[in-house]
Protein backbone atom coordinates (compact mmCIF):
# COMPACT_ATOMS: atom_id res chain seq x y z
CA UNK A 1 0.00 0.00 0.00
CA UNK A 2 1.38 3.48 -0.51
CA UNK A 3 2.31 5.75 1.97
CA UNK A 4 -1.00 7.77 3.25
CA UNK A 5 0.07 11.01 4.95
CA UNK A 6 -2.49 13.63 6.25
CA UNK A 7 -1.16 17.10 8.05
CA UNK A 8 -1.98 17.78 11.23
CA UNK A 9 -2.13 20.90 13.23
CA UNK A 10 0.90 23.10 13.41
CA UNK A 11 2.97 23.75 16.78
CA UNK A 12 5.14 26.47 17.06
CA UNK A 13 8.38 25.28 18.60
CA UNK A 14 10.02 29.08 20.33
CA UNK A 15 13.30 29.70 20.38
CA UNK A 16 15.60 30.81 23.48
CA UNK A 17 17.31 33.57 22.06
CA UNK A 18 16.15 36.80 20.72
CA UNK A 19 18.52 36.76 18.32
CA UNK A 20 17.85 35.84 15.14
CA UNK A 21 17.76 32.00 13.87
CA UNK A 22 21.25 30.92 12.84
CA UNK A 23 22.61 31.84 9.71
CA UNK A 24 19.96 34.76 9.38
CA UNK A 25 21.43 37.72 8.51
CA UNK A 26 20.24 40.57 11.25
CA UNK A 27 18.90 44.05 10.61
CA UNK A 28 21.24 46.43 10.36
CA UNK A 29 21.00 50.64 10.23
CA UNK A 30 22.41 52.16 7.48
CA UNK A 31 21.15 55.97 6.83
CA UNK A 32 21.66 58.39 7.84
CA UNK A 33 24.66 58.51 10.09
CA UNK A 34 24.58 58.44 14.08
CA UNK A 35 24.22 61.81 14.84
CA UNK A 36 23.79 64.15 11.76
CA UNK A 37 22.12 67.16 12.09
CA UNK A 38 19.24 67.73 9.05
CA UNK A 39 16.56 70.16 8.30
CA UNK A 40 12.74 69.44 9.25
CA UNK A 41 10.84 68.58 6.35
CA UNK A 42 7.39 68.08 6.63
CA UNK A 43 7.99 65.00 3.97
CA UNK A 44 11.29 62.77 3.61
CA UNK A 45 12.38 62.54 6.33
CA UNK A 46 13.34 58.88 6.03
CA UNK A 47 15.71 56.55 7.79
CA UNK A 48 17.34 53.49 5.51
CA UNK A 49 17.94 49.95 7.15
CA UNK A 50 18.61 46.37 5.96
CA UNK A 51 15.49 44.29 5.72
CA UNK A 52 16.59 40.75 4.14
CA UNK A 53 14.88 37.37 3.91
CA UNK A 54 14.75 36.10 6.98
CA UNK A 55 13.26 32.82 8.87
CA UNK A 56 10.46 34.25 11.56
CA UNK A 57 10.56 31.05 13.78
CA UNK A 58 10.49 27.33 12.98
CA UNK A 59 6.93 25.38 12.83
CA UNK A 60 7.20 21.32 14.01
CA UNK A 61 4.61 19.39 11.78
CA UNK A 62 3.21 16.00 12.77
CA UNK A 63 2.45 13.74 9.70
CA UNK A 64 0.90 10.32 10.19
CA UNK A 65 2.53 7.67 8.55
CA UNK A 66 1.97 4.28 7.61
CA UNK A 67 4.81 1.69 7.89
CA UNK A 68 5.53 -1.38 6.40
CA UNK A 69 3.81 -2.95 9.06
CA UNK A 70 0.35 -1.39 7.69
CA UNK A 71 0.72 0.51 11.43
CA UNK A 72 0.06 4.52 11.86
CA UNK A 73 2.96 6.15 13.24
CA UNK A 74 3.83 9.91 13.93
CA UNK A 75 6.78 11.41 12.50
CA UNK A 76 7.62 15.41 13.72
CA UNK A 77 9.81 17.22 11.42
CA UNK A 78 10.85 20.78 11.70
CA UNK A 79 9.29 23.57 9.13
CA UNK A 80 10.90 27.41 8.76
CA UNK A 81 8.72 30.27 9.16
CA UNK A 82 9.81 33.15 7.15
CA UNK A 83 8.92 36.49 7.68
CA UNK A 84 8.38 39.68 4.86
CA UNK A 85 8.74 43.12 4.03
CA UNK A 86 5.26 44.11 6.12
CA UNK A 87 6.98 42.13 9.27
CA UNK A 88 9.57 45.41 9.30
CA UNK A 89 9.22 48.78 11.04
CA UNK A 90 11.15 51.36 12.72
CA UNK A 91 10.22 53.01 16.03
CA UNK A 92 10.88 56.44 16.30
CA UNK A 93 10.69 58.37 19.76
CA UNK A 94 12.62 61.22 21.36
CA UNK A 95 14.14 59.17 24.43
CA UNK A 96 16.01 56.11 25.16
CA UNK A 97 14.10 53.90 27.54
CA UNK A 98 13.61 50.40 26.01
CA UNK A 99 10.66 48.15 26.60
CA UNK A 100 10.38 44.50 27.35
CA UNK A 101 10.07 43.71 24.04
CA UNK A 102 13.54 45.13 23.59
CA UNK A 103 12.20 47.97 21.26
CA UNK A 104 12.52 51.75 21.97
CA UNK A 105 9.20 53.33 23.54
CA UNK A 106 7.79 55.83 21.32
CA UNK A 107 7.61 59.19 22.86
CA UNK A 108 6.87 62.27 20.97
CA UNK A 109 4.95 61.83 17.91
CA UNK A 110 2.09 59.97 18.34
CA UNK A 111 0.63 56.95 15.98
CA UNK A 112 3.85 58.25 13.62
CA UNK A 113 6.40 56.95 16.16
CA UNK A 114 5.82 53.55 14.70
CA UNK A 115 6.23 53.30 11.19
CA UNK A 116 5.86 50.74 8.31
CA UNK A 117 8.47 49.49 6.14
CA UNK A 118 8.66 50.08 2.12
CA UNK A 119 11.04 48.09 0.21
CA UNK A 120 13.86 50.12 -1.97
CA UNK A 121 13.40 48.48 -5.26
CA UNK A 122 16.55 46.60 -6.54
CA UNK A 123 18.15 45.72 -3.02
CA UNK A 124 17.73 44.52 0.30
CA UNK A 125 16.65 47.71 2.18
CA UNK A 126 13.95 49.38 3.52
CA UNK A 127 13.06 53.02 4.08
CA UNK A 128 10.42 53.97 7.38
CA UNK A 129 9.29 57.91 6.82
CA UNK A 130 9.23 60.10 10.25
CA UNK A 131 6.49 62.67 10.16
CA UNK A 132 7.04 65.14 12.52
CA UNK A 133 4.08 67.05 14.73
CA UNK A 134 2.95 69.78 13.22
CA UNK A 135 0.79 71.33 16.54
CA UNK A 136 1.52 73.49 18.67
CA UNK A 137 3.89 74.33 15.63
CA UNK A 138 4.33 73.84 12.41
CA UNK A 139 6.84 71.37 11.15
CA UNK A 140 9.34 73.62 10.04
CA UNK A 141 10.04 75.01 13.74
CA UNK A 142 10.66 71.45 15.00
CA UNK A 143 13.87 71.21 16.83
CA UNK A 144 15.53 68.18 19.10
CA UNK A 145 17.03 64.62 18.89
CA UNK A 146 14.91 62.12 17.21
CA UNK A 147 16.42 58.33 18.34
CA UNK A 148 15.01 55.32 16.14
CA UNK A 149 15.26 51.71 15.91
CA UNK A 150 14.56 49.04 12.92
CA UNK A 151 12.90 45.97 14.25
CA UNK A 152 11.36 42.80 12.64
CA UNK A 153 8.78 40.28 14.06
CA UNK A 154 10.24 36.74 14.85
CA UNK A 155 7.71 34.10 16.68
CA UNK A 156 10.95 32.14 17.26
CA UNK A 157 12.13 34.70 19.66
CA UNK A 158 11.28 35.52 23.11
CA UNK A 159 10.45 38.52 23.20
CA UNK A 160 8.62 38.86 19.92
CA UNK A 161 11.00 40.71 17.70
CA UNK A 162 14.28 41.05 16.52
CA UNK A 163 16.09 44.68 16.88
CA UNK A 164 18.53 46.64 15.67
CA UNK A 165 20.84 49.64 17.01
CA UNK A 166 19.56 52.32 18.43
CA UNK A 167 20.77 55.44 16.43
CA UNK A 168 19.52 59.19 16.18
CA UNK A 169 19.76 62.02 14.74
CA UNK A 170 19.08 66.18 15.37
CA UNK A 171 16.00 68.07 13.41
CA UNK A 172 17.20 71.57 13.19
CA UNK A 173 14.26 74.08 12.06
CA UNK A 174 14.31 75.02 8.38
CA UNK A 175 12.33 76.25 5.55
CA UNK A 176 14.03 75.28 2.67
CA UNK A 177 13.84 77.30 -0.67
CA UNK A 178 12.52 80.40 1.58
CA UNK A 179 12.55 83.97 -0.41
CA UNK A 180 11.55 87.26 -0.08
CA UNK A 181 10.39 88.74 -3.27
CA UNK A 182 10.59 92.37 -3.45
CA UNK A 183 9.21 95.05 -6.11
CA UNK A 184 11.80 95.68 -8.48
CA UNK A 185 12.21 99.58 -8.10
CA UNK A 186 10.79 100.76 -4.44
CA UNK A 187 10.75 104.22 -3.52
CA UNK A 188 11.61 105.50 -0.17
CA UNK A 189 8.73 106.79 1.91
CA UNK A 190 6.09 104.74 -1.09
CA UNK A 191 4.22 101.84 1.03
CA UNK A 192 5.46 98.48 -1.32
CA UNK A 193 4.22 95.21 -1.06
CA UNK A 194 7.07 92.32 0.15
CA UNK A 195 6.33 88.56 -0.63
CA UNK A 196 7.33 85.84 1.30
CA UNK A 197 7.10 82.45 -0.15
CA UNK A 198 8.64 79.08 1.91
CA UNK A 199 8.49 75.57 0.95
CA UNK A 200 7.04 74.75 4.00
CA UNK A 201 3.55 75.02 5.64
CA UNK A 202 3.57 77.39 8.67
CA UNK A 203 -0.10 77.39 9.50
CA UNK A 204 0.15 78.00 13.69
CA UNK A 205 3.26 80.41 13.33
CA UNK A 206 3.30 83.72 13.22
CA UNK A 207 5.61 85.67 10.29
CA UNK A 208 7.50 88.84 11.31
CA UNK A 209 9.37 90.90 8.64
CA UNK A 210 12.72 92.76 10.19
CA UNK A 211 14.17 95.31 9.60
CA UNK A 212 18.18 95.98 10.95
CA UNK A 213 18.43 99.27 12.18
CA UNK A 214 21.94 98.79 13.02
CA UNK A 215 22.45 97.18 16.42
CA UNK A 216 19.31 95.28 16.23
CA UNK A 217 16.45 94.00 14.27
CA UNK A 218 13.22 95.51 14.22
CA UNK A 219 9.76 93.94 13.33
CA UNK A 220 8.12 96.31 10.69
CA UNK A 221 5.09 94.20 9.87
CA UNK A 222 3.91 90.72 11.11
CA UNK A 223 1.22 88.34 9.55
CA UNK A 224 0.03 84.88 10.96
CA UNK A 225 1.15 81.86 9.10
CA UNK A 226 -0.18 80.47 6.17
CA UNK A 227 -0.67 76.70 5.19
CA UNK A 228 0.52 77.36 2.11
CA UNK A 229 4.03 79.09 3.57
CA UNK A 230 2.76 82.20 1.33
CA UNK A 231 2.63 85.47 3.03
CA UNK A 232 2.55 89.51 2.29
CA UNK A 233 3.73 92.33 3.90
CA UNK A 234 2.71 96.22 3.28
CA UNK A 235 5.57 98.19 4.94
CA UNK A 236 6.72 101.58 3.79
CA UNK A 237 11.01 101.86 3.83
CA UNK A 238 13.11 104.53 3.48
CA UNK A 239 15.69 105.55 0.56
CA UNK A 240 19.45 103.59 1.42
CA UNK A 241 20.53 99.95 1.35
CA UNK A 242 18.02 97.66 3.75
CA UNK A 243 18.98 94.76 5.35
CA UNK A 244 15.60 92.58 6.09
CA UNK A 245 15.02 89.34 7.04
CA UNK A 246 12.07 87.28 8.00
CA UNK A 247 11.24 85.08 10.97
CA UNK A 248 9.04 82.31 11.34
CA UNK A 249 8.08 82.39 15.57
CA UNK A 250 5.86 79.49 17.40
CA UNK A 251 5.40 78.84 21.04
CA UNK A 252 8.40 80.06 23.67
CA UNK A 253 11.67 79.03 22.11
CA UNK A 254 10.31 77.78 18.50
CA UNK A 255 12.23 80.46 16.31
CA UNK A 256 13.69 80.27 12.83
CA UNK A 257 15.57 83.56 11.58
CA UNK A 258 15.48 83.30 7.85
CA UNK A 259 18.57 84.51 5.39
CA UNK A 260 18.67 88.05 5.41
CA UNK A 261 18.02 89.78 2.51
CA UNK A 262 19.22 93.28 0.87
CA UNK A 263 17.11 95.82 -1.23
CA UNK A 264 18.09 99.22 -2.37
CA UNK A 265 15.28 101.87 -1.48
CA UNK A 266 15.61 104.68 -4.09
CA UNK A 267 15.34 108.33 -3.18
CA UNK A 268 12.08 109.57 -4.60
CA UNK A 269 12.49 112.77 -6.61
CA UNK A 270 9.72 115.35 -6.74
CA UNK A 271 6.30 115.82 -8.95
CA UNK A 272 4.67 113.02 -10.49
CA UNK A 273 4.40 111.28 -13.89
CA UNK A 274 3.53 113.56 -16.65
CA UNK A 275 1.83 110.55 -18.16
CA UNK A 276 -0.71 110.05 -15.68
CA UNK A 277 -3.48 112.08 -16.45
CA UNK A 278 -5.31 113.53 -13.61
CA UNK A 279 -8.91 114.03 -12.79
CA UNK A 280 -11.92 111.00 -12.59
CA UNK A 281 -11.04 107.60 -13.47
CA UNK A 282 -13.74 105.00 -14.33
CA UNK A 283 -14.09 101.17 -14.62
CA UNK A 284 -13.01 100.16 -18.61
CA UNK A 285 -16.07 99.14 -20.65
CA UNK A 286 -19.39 100.23 -20.53
CA UNK A 287 -21.29 97.12 -18.96
CA UNK A 288 -18.70 96.95 -16.12
CA UNK A 289 -19.62 100.40 -15.92
CA UNK A 290 -23.13 99.61 -15.88
CA UNK A 291 -22.87 96.44 -13.53
CA UNK A 292 -19.94 96.92 -11.59
CA UNK A 293 -19.06 100.69 -11.51
CA UNK A 294 -15.81 101.79 -9.65
CA UNK A 295 -14.11 105.26 -9.61
CA UNK A 296 -11.18 107.12 -8.23
CA UNK A 297 -9.27 110.45 -8.45
CA UNK A 298 -5.67 111.47 -9.75
CA UNK A 299 -4.59 114.34 -8.07
CA UNK A 300 -1.45 116.33 -6.98
CA UNK A 301 -0.04 116.20 -9.90
CA UNK A 302 -0.34 112.55 -11.07
CA UNK A 303 0.70 111.38 -7.60
CA UNK A 304 -1.48 110.41 -5.81
CA UNK A 305 -5.02 108.33 -6.28
CA UNK A 306 -7.66 109.25 -3.82
CA UNK A 307 -11.50 107.74 -3.10
CA UNK A 308 -11.14 104.65 -4.60
CA UNK A 309 -14.66 102.68 -3.85
CA UNK A 310 -15.81 99.74 -5.22
CA UNK A 311 -17.98 96.49 -4.80
CA UNK A 312 -15.93 92.93 -4.51
CA UNK A 313 -17.51 89.51 -4.47
CA UNK A 314 -16.56 87.58 -1.51
CA UNK A 315 -17.14 84.09 -0.37
CA UNK A 316 -17.22 82.94 3.52
CA UNK A 317 -15.98 79.68 4.81
CA UNK A 318 -18.47 77.88 6.37
CA UNK A 319 -17.87 76.69 10.13
CA UNK A 320 -15.66 73.43 10.37
CA UNK A 321 -18.18 70.64 11.62
CA UNK A 322 -17.17 67.35 13.51
CA UNK A 323 -17.44 64.96 11.69
CA UNK A 324 -16.98 66.63 8.69
CA UNK A 325 -19.42 66.05 6.17
CA UNK A 326 -19.37 64.90 2.43
CA UNK A 327 -19.39 66.24 0.37
CA UNK A 328 -17.72 69.65 1.98
CA UNK A 329 -20.49 72.50 2.63
CA UNK A 330 -20.12 75.05 -0.06
CA UNK A 331 -18.66 78.70 0.80
CA UNK A 332 -21.41 81.52 0.67
CA UNK A 333 -20.98 84.63 -1.85
CA UNK A 334 -21.37 87.43 -0.45
CA UNK A 335 -21.27 91.49 -2.03
CA UNK A 336 -18.34 93.20 0.20
CA UNK A 337 -17.72 97.23 -0.18
CA UNK A 338 -13.89 98.13 -0.54
CA UNK A 339 -12.72 101.84 0.03
CA UNK A 340 -9.15 103.35 -0.33
CA UNK A 341 -9.34 106.35 0.35
CA UNK A 342 -5.56 107.46 -0.33
CA UNK A 343 -2.55 106.19 -1.83
CA UNK A 344 0.54 107.65 -3.52
CA UNK A 345 1.55 106.80 -6.75
CA UNK A 346 5.74 106.14 -7.29
CA UNK A 347 7.83 107.57 -10.31
CA UNK A 348 6.97 104.24 -12.72
CA UNK A 349 3.48 104.82 -11.81
CA UNK A 350 2.85 101.86 -8.85
CA UNK A 351 0.33 101.93 -6.65
CA UNK A 352 0.58 99.81 -3.49
CA UNK A 353 -1.78 100.59 -0.32
CA UNK A 354 -3.06 98.25 2.25
CA UNK A 355 -5.42 99.48 5.51
CA UNK A 356 -7.33 98.25 8.52
CA UNK A 357 -10.54 99.46 8.97
CA UNK A 358 -12.42 99.72 11.43
CA UNK A 359 -16.08 99.40 12.79
CA UNK A 360 -18.97 97.24 12.72
CA UNK A 361 -16.77 94.75 10.21
CA UNK A 362 -13.20 95.78 10.84
CA UNK A 363 -11.45 94.92 7.09
CA UNK A 364 -8.33 94.30 5.53
CA UNK A 365 -8.16 95.81 1.90
CA UNK A 366 -5.46 95.84 -0.15
CA UNK A 367 -4.48 97.64 -3.33
CA UNK A 368 -2.07 96.99 -5.76
CA UNK A 369 -1.88 98.65 -9.72
CA UNK A 370 0.16 100.10 -12.09
CA UNK A 371 -0.42 102.82 -14.21
CA UNK A 372 0.55 102.53 -17.82
CA UNK A 373 -0.05 103.54 -21.07
CA UNK A 374 -3.10 105.83 -20.34
CA UNK A 375 -4.79 102.67 -18.42
CA UNK A 376 -4.94 101.51 -14.82
CA UNK A 377 -4.54 97.92 -14.03
CA UNK A 378 -5.40 96.88 -10.44
CA UNK A 379 -6.05 94.15 -8.01
CA UNK A 380 -7.99 95.15 -4.76
CA UNK A 381 -8.64 92.33 -2.20
CA UNK A 382 -10.55 92.20 0.96
CA UNK A 383 -10.55 90.25 4.06
CA UNK A 384 -12.73 90.36 7.27
CA UNK A 385 -14.72 88.16 9.47
CA UNK A 386 -12.24 86.02 9.43
CA UNK A 387 -13.28 83.65 7.26
CA UNK A 388 -14.26 85.66 4.61
CA UNK A 389 -12.02 87.03 1.39
CA UNK A 390 -12.49 88.32 -1.90
CA UNK A 391 -10.90 90.56 -5.18
CA UNK A 392 -11.68 92.22 -7.62
CA UNK A 393 -9.00 92.82 -10.81
CA UNK A 394 -10.36 95.69 -13.05
CA UNK A 395 -8.94 97.97 -15.78
CA UNK A 396 -9.59 102.10 -15.33
CA UNK A 397 -9.69 105.14 -17.53
CA UNK A 398 -9.53 108.58 -17.42
CA UNK A 399 -13.35 109.61 -17.31
CA UNK A 400 -14.51 111.16 -20.48
CA UNK A 401 -15.06 115.40 -19.82
CA UNK A 402 -18.37 116.29 -19.22
CA UNK A 403 -20.32 117.86 -21.92
CA UNK A 404 -21.20 121.46 -21.23
CA UNK A 405 -24.37 123.19 -23.55
CA UNK A 406 -24.34 126.58 -23.81
CA UNK A 407 -27.79 128.66 -24.28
Amino acid sequence: MSTLSVLLLALLALASSAAALPGDPPVASLTPADGISGPALEEDLNVTYSCPAYRSGVEVVEEEVENAEEEIEVVEFEVPVFGSIENYGVVFSTGTTLGADGRLVSTGFGEGGIAEAEAIKGTSNCASELVLPSTPNPAALYAGTVHWQPYRECEGCASGYEVGPVRSFVVLPADEEAELVFEDVVYGGDMTEVSFFGAAGLKGSRVELQLWQGSSWETVATELGTSSGENSFYVTLGAGRKLLRTVVVGTPGAELALEPFVKFVRKRTKGGSAAIPTGEWIVAGKTEQEESPLTFKVTNGGTELRGLATETEAFCRQPTLTPEPWPPLPSVPIEASSLVKSARISPTGRVVAHLLTTGVTPTAVSLNGTFFAGRFAGTITSTFLGNCSGFREFEAVPAPAKKTTGK
